[in-house]
């Protein structure tokens, strides 16, 4: 039995599978740090707002 083409065929198959895995890892961490951004955008919108009706000028 030639080993080649199964080896060539696993090989092909792991390398697909890592890169899949990387790119959603990515995926994630850029839509984590979105998330984080729109985040504090909330919390500072809603300070702003407070602090506003708190003390107005």
């Amino acid at each position: 039995m030639d080993w080649l083409p199964l080896l060539s065929t696993l090989t092909g198959a792991a390398i697909g599978i890592v890169a899949t895995l990387i790119a959603d890892r990515n995926r994630w961490k850029h839509e984590d740090v979105k998330e984080a951004l729109r985040l504090r955008l909330d919390i500072y919108t809603q300070y702003t707002t407070t602090v506003k009706v708190t003390f107005p000028s």
